[in-house]
This record gives C-alpha cells, structure tokens and sequence, in this order.
C-alpha cells in the first residue's frame, strides 16, 4: 500500500495506490494517509486534492483490518477510517476528493469528510453496511446533516446503489465530469484558492463545520455499541463468501 504526495501549483494531491482493485481501507492506507497529511507537501499547499490510482476510488473498509486492528473495540489496536476522516475534516485549507469507480462504505463516508466532491461520470456510491451486521457510523451524523433523516434512512437501510447523477442532485457531489475527475479537482482547487485568502476560506470551513459539528466520540461509541455476535456473522459470512444467517437474532429479540 502506497500513497504518494504530489504537488501542481499551489494544490498538493494525494493519490492512494490500492492493491490495484478497489483500494480497501486499511490500517497500512490509514497510516499513510495520515502520514501525507502531516508531511511538508500538504502543510505548506493551499489546497489538497485526494484521488486513487487503484480501479476505485475506495470499496470501503478492509475486513481482515477491521477485525485484527479492533476497529469494532473500544479501544483499536491500529489506527482507523474515523482518525483519517477526523484529520481530513480538521484540515484548515480546502479539501477536494476526487472520485471513480466505487465509492462503497468507509470510501463514501471519506467524501463526507472532504470539503468538495468531483465525480467521474459512471463512479457509483453505496453504504453496505448494515447487511454486514456493522453501521456506518461517521454517516449516520453526516449524511443527515446533509441530505435529512429520512433520505439517509433510506441510503443506509436499502443499501442500494447511487449513481453519480444521483449524488449530484443530493448536494453528496458537488461536481460530475465526463474528464478525469483528478484534473477537474485540481482545477476547482486552483481557481479557489487563487481568489481569496487564506483567513477567510479557514473562517468559512470553521464556520459551517461548526454548524454540523461531529463528535467523533460519539461516532465510535455508536459502532462498539452494536452486537457482536451480528458482526461478527455478518463479517465471517462476507470472508467466506456465504450468505449470511441473521434468522436466529431476529427469534431473539
């Protein structure tokens, strides 16, 4: 797992480069994307640009990392989706993310988390989450805050598809190209930055987060709160390519 740092002007780009699939959401992807946010490229741009190399964008979290980083515990062994999501909010410049393929669970929940969203065209989203027996816990607060209660119910609970298009009319996509969606980003962040200055874009980040402030504490109580014997059947049913069986803790309850 790589992730490389780049920079195009004032912009810098981070590019994750996946196990050239769909790019999963693992401790090693974390690490290294907090790392490139700490690193001199990012500190010192005006804005950052975040893409994958890898067939997707992300396809959501790795499994085995959500199992052996205890990421489902109360206290995680490595780091998780939620400090990367929490940096990325945190970021004091623009943050834009660049998106194709699938953008599934932890990957949509990443674009939550970022400032801007430019999608390709045929990229398509989805929170699979709950047929896993876990939840999408950083969603849950942001995806209401900017679609409603009842459209998030619905995105969460069917775990359907949403095209680009769709995410689009939703305010969850701020821009849809039929061009590579990393060209487009860098050219929004460009034309952001080279207008105005840095107090007042900070001031309107700072600002309107406040608004929908997340309480990332909360976040993670919400995800160990769940059963776990539901996870883990959901978990070892997706690993061994098998339906899960929910019936015996629908008779419980």
């Amino acid at each position: 797992m790589t992730v490389a740092v780049t920079t195009e002007g004032h912009v810098a780009v981070i590019e994750m480069s996946g196990d050239g699939r769909h790019n999963p959401l693992s401790v090693a992807l974390v690490t290294a994307m907090l790392a490139a946010f700490d690193s001199a490229e990012v500190m010192q741009a005006r804005a950052v640009v975040i893409c994958s190399a890898a067939k997707s964008f992300c396809a959501g979290a790795n499994i085995p990392d959500l199992l052996g980083a205890a990421w489902m515990e109360e206290t995680p062994t490595g780091p998780g989706p939620e400090d990367l999501f929490a940096r990325i909010e945190a970021h004091d410049r623009p943050v834009i993310a660049a998106v194709h393929g699938n953008v599934m669970g932890g990957g949509f929940e990443l674009t939550l988390c970022a400032d801007l969203v430019v999608a390709d065209a045929a990229t398509r989203f989805a929170l699979p989450e709950t047929g896993l027996g876990v939840i999408p816990n950083t969603a849950l607060p942001k995806l209401a805050a900017m679609v409603g209660v009842r459209r998030a119910m619905d995105i969460i609970l069917t775990r359907r598809l949403l095209s680009a298009a769709e995410c689009h009319t939703l305010g969850l996509v701020t821009a849809v190209t039929e061009e590579n969606p990393r060209d487009t980003a860098i050219a929004t962040a460009q034309s952001i930055v080279e207008g105005a200055p840095p107090g007042a874009i900070a001031a309107v980040k700072r600002e309107l987060r406040r608004l929908g402030a997340t309480d990332w504490a909360q976040v993670h109580r919400t995800l160990t709160a769940l059963p776990k014997e539901e996870w883990q059947e959901g978990l070892s049913a997706f690993t061994e390519k098998r339906p899960p069986d929910y019936d015996g803790f629908w008779s419980e309850t």
